[in-house]
């Protein structure tokens, strides 16, 4: 079977890695460690596209994953905070008379953005129909549909899609569906999409990254050459929060080789020596010399990957996951304070992403750390903590 990028739709694949059979990490946390650690695997072989470098898992299977009960992803640092700040005031600045978020969630960033446009949430979720209702705002509980849900004889509308085109087993269409349908029923469609950008994942050959819920992994190029190739105009693509999420935008209207050659090389220097690092790792847990903050998505990637034992110290900024199990593993996810516990512990970054945002909270509560590290290009390098 020929397999395509789905972003350029290129059949110059190479593949990168393969991170082997792997449990959900966003929607698999469970509240008994035997649950977590039997959770059913599902094979992760990343290619990258040396037209555009988008990366995919060319193993993804749609019918495995189900976002049914919500997704548990939580970044309440300051930094990203400001980051949401701007993305919002990016999508008031849209001059639309309709505004759609597909994937809506809880409705809370619809609900912030100030504009007089008609606000419609479209998510098949029970509790964004739920938040819906309680913040006043026009729900569909189906699955985006252009015909159907794109008002007819609309002037301009607007389309939001925030962490979602990541999740899609192939996006290219979905958009250039919309292109297809929305011709006979808005004037113009603009679109606002937001995703995680891996380009520094891919320069610093992370391994946290590529989960099984995200079978899309956009770069700055394979965005911009997939708009380019749905029809958009005015397409513009920006990166944020430290270059690692691209905000891209373009308009519907109705009616060369990437040199990937370092990035897979560096990849197979990671894999020889992960092995090492993971018995390094576990001797830290021994001697109680070493901890770990984050405990699920990206965070649980990084843990199986190491092959951390079920006595290690993982700590996570977030409440609702205090007491629960990394998934596909026995080890406890527990809070920060209890890095008080003991001597002063060297902590480990589980994604390095929000290795900036964990330092500020290590600086804020003064947590008794001895240093902070993160994984990058097959090594531990230090985070400055202001020490």
């Amino acid at each position: 079977m020929t397999v395509y990028c789905p972003a350029c739709h290129s059949q110059d694949l190479e593949l990168m890695f393969n991170m082997g059979y792997q449990p959900m990490s966003l929607v698999a946390l469970q509240d008994r460690p035997g649950a977590s650690d039997a959770l059913e695997r599902y094979p992760i072989r990343l290619a990258i596209c040396n037209q555009c470098s988008h990366v995919h898992n060319i193993d993804f299977n749609p019918n495995y994953t189900n976002y049914t009960n919500g997704c548990r992803m939580f970044n309440n640092g300051a930094l990203w905070q400001s980051h949401m700040k701007y993305v919002q005031r990016r999508v008031e600045c849209m001059l639309v008379d309709t505004l759609i978020e597909i994937g809506a969630g809880d409705c809370s960033f619809l609900d912030a953005v100030d504009t007089d446009a008609v606000k419609i949430a479209i998510d098949p979720a029970h509790a964004s129909a739920v938040a819906a209702q309680e913040l006043g705002i026009h729900h569909v509980r189906e699955k985006f549909c252009a015909d159907e849900h794109i008002p007819e004889g609309a002037d301009e509308v607007g389309i939001v899609m925030r962490h979602l085109l990541e999740h899609m087993e192939e996006p290219r269409d979905f958009i250039e569906e919309i292109a297809i349908r929305a011709q006979d029923r808005a004037d113009s469609v603009r679109l606002f999409i937001e995703v995680p950008n891996c380009e520094l994942a891919l320069q610093r050959l992370r391994i946290e990254d590529w989960t099984y819920e995200h079978v899309q992994h956009f770069t700055y190029r394979s965005m911009h050459k997939m708009l380019e190739h749905c029809g958009c105009t005015d397409i513009g693509v920006r990166r944020s929060y430290g270059d690692e999420v691209l905000i891209a935008t373009g308009t519907l209207w109705p009616a060369s080789r990437q040199d990937t050659k370092n990035i897979v090389e560096g990849y197979k220097r990671v894999e020889q020596n992960l092995e090492d690092y993971s018995l390094m790792m576990q001797d830290g847990v021994k001697d109680g010399s070493v901890a770990f903050w984050g405990g699920a998505g990206k965070s649980a990637m990084f843990i199986r990957m190491l092959k951390l034992p079920e006595n290690a110290l993982v700590v996570d900024s977030h409440d609702e996951k205090w007491g629960l199990y990394v998934p596909g593993t026995e080890i406890e996810i527990q809070p920060p304070c209890k890095l008080r516990e003991g001597e002063p512990r060297t902590v480990i970054a589980t994604t390095s992403w929000r290795a900036d945002d964990i330092a500020e909270e290590i600086r804020t509560y003064d947590y008794p750390v001895k240093q902070l590290l993160k994984f990058e290009n097959g090594t531990l390098t230090e985070v400055d903590l202001g020490n």
